[in-house]
């Protein structure tokens, strides 16, 4: 990248509308450089949950999405929830508790109320998985009794790559409400 004062500005006198595009073009390249969450990279890795609205008294499915899910060897997250608003069947095994893989081997358990743990690892250390954008899962709340959950990523969510190293990625928290 060239510096500012590689653009000569004196050239420009009396045209205002030039001076006026280089100074945007340099505040647009500055905002996506350097402010902290004006811009993702197009590469990032994220893990999200969206906002949901749901009926009370009944189940609901909620997606977690992936995008630029490339070259995944293991997957560890905790999803934290309210166990007041949303709950899973007493004794929910990993078929009840999470459907959609793109692997048979996913796990799921309870290990509190408000917290379910996902794992999954390729034992094969040559199958990674590869979504560019879609649905890694879907959790399956067994019953939504109404009001307000945040469906949140806890520290300790982890994806790495196929030589199970820790890879950057974004997670971005969900929310479950009532529907209108």
């Amino acid at each position: 990248m060239l510096p500012f004062a590689a653009f000569p500005l004196s050239g420009l006198r009396g045209h205002s509308n030039a001076l006026s595009g280089v100074l945007a073009v340099a505040l647009v390249c500055l905002s996506i450089w350097v402010l902290p969450g004006s811009a993702v990279a197009q590469d990032e890795l994220t893990v999200s949950i969206e906002r949901l609205d749901a009926r009370a008294g009944e189940s609901i499915d909620v997606p977690v999405q992936v995008t630029n899910f490339a070259n995944v060897g293991a997957i560890s997250l905790i999803v934290t929830y309210d166990p007041a608003v949303l709950e899973f069947a007493e004794g929910a095994t990993t078929r009840s508790l999470i459907a959609g893989t793109p692997r048979k081997n996913f796990s799921a358990n309870v290990v509190e109320p408000g917290e379910l743990r996902i794992s999954w690892f390729d034992t094969t250390g040559s199958s990674p998985i590869n979504i560019d954008e879609g649905t890694l899962l879907r959790i399956t709340f067994h019953r939504y009794s109404g009001g307000e959950s945040r469906v949140a990523f806890a520290e300790g969510s982890e994806i790495s790559n196929i030589q199970a190293e820790p890879v950057e990625a974004t997670f971005q928290d969900g929310h479950v409400g009532m529907s209108p």
